[in-house]
């Protein structure tokens, strides 16, 4: 056997720490899409204990990880202040009971966002210490470097993916909506350029989760969430932006062709068969950015179209104006 033996056996017992790792992380990303999802549920006037316990099982999941390091006891303590508010508000649903509830969710997701960055960090020591060690050999550098290059670009890939996309649709998760919006809302007003947002929310699908249950609904929000990338340009931003709200961010696009947009859209979801569920729809709401517009009013048109889309009997496409 020769010197270098232990070399694939320590690379192999790394890379087990790190799966151990993402697997932590795929679980705050339920966590962090549930809590979002609860409030939601709750502020619709529907009950979400079954997310509720969902969120408790996974955070003591979480408790036995070193990888989460100080961001566990701020999780809980975050998590603890949502549920009470849930309880607060479903007593009573005041308008201030309801502001302390989507506060609380925001919190959290905040903190559950730090939690990932913590548990990044947590994966580069280990990578680091890696290093150190390997370093006291002197036998196959190139090797060894190679290994180590390897396992620090496949780290921070995926943790950074952890951290931008939703876990269950693959699509871009609210933070990097948000961050993206930003900086296409600046461009559009130095340029002078057009942008436009298209959002949808899906029919009905409270239904869906009703009569087929929470798997058929998870099952259904990812076939929809693969019909959009096939249908959208490579410089669109697809993103889920709620339970079963999700949005595209269109830059260099006018009003009238994000409407088209949202309505090539809105045809391939219908036409899509969703298994059990059979045909399901969404309406849609289109905005194009106009002068003294930010990332909040842009939505907000949005929202207001989609509205009307629901209000006009659902599965249609509304736009509401441009420059």
């Amino acid at each position: 056997m020769g010197a270098n033996w232990y070399e694939p056996l320590y690379a192999g017992y790394t890379a087990e720490i790190l799966q151990n790792d993402a697997q932590i992380i795929n679980k705050l990303g339920l966590i962090r899409g549930s809590v979002q999802r609860l409030a939601n549920l709750e502020l619709m006037q529907m009950e979400g204990d079954e997310l509720i316990h969902q969120v408790d099982e996974l955070l003591k999941e979480c408790s036995v990880a070193r990888t989460l390091g100080t961001s566990l006891p701020d999780l809980q303590t975050n998590w603890e202040q949502v549920k009470r508010n849930t309880f607060m508000y479903r007593q009573n649903p005041a308008n201030e009971h309801a502001v302390q509830l989507v506060e609380s969710s925001e919190a959290f997701w905040n903190v559950s966002n730090e939690a990932v960055f913590s548990a990044q960090r947590f994966s580069e020591k280990k990578l680091r210490n890696f290093k150190s060690l390997m370093g006291l050999f002197v036998i196959t550098w190139s090797l060894t470097a190679w290994i180590l290059v390897w396992l620090k670009r496949y780290v921070r890939d995926f943790l950074e993916y952890l951290a931008n996309y939703d876990s269950l649709t693959k699509a871009a998760n609210r933070a990097l909506y948000r961050r993206v919006m930003e900086r296409e809302c600046k461009r559009a007003r130095r340029k002078n350029q057009h942008l436009s947002l298209v959002i949808f929310d899906i029919d009905h699908f409270k239904e869906i989760n009703d009569t087929h249950g929470h798997s058929v609904g998870d099952s259904v929000l990812r076939s929809i969430a693969g019909v959009v990338k096939r249908n959208i340009e490579k410089n669109h931003v697809f993103a889920r932006v709620g339970g079963e709200e999700f949005a595209v961010i269109v830059p260099d696009t006018s009003g009238e062709e994000a409407v088209q947009l949202g309505e090539r859209l809105r045809k391939a979801i219908e036409r899509t068969p969703m298994g059990t569920a059979g045909s399901v729809t969404v309406s849609v709401g289109v905005a194009e950015f106009r002068e003294g517009d930010d990332p909040i009013t842009l939505f907000e048109r949005a929202d207001d179209a989609l509205y009307k889309a629901k209000k006009h009997g659902r599965n249609q496409t509304e736009w509401n104006g441009g420059w």
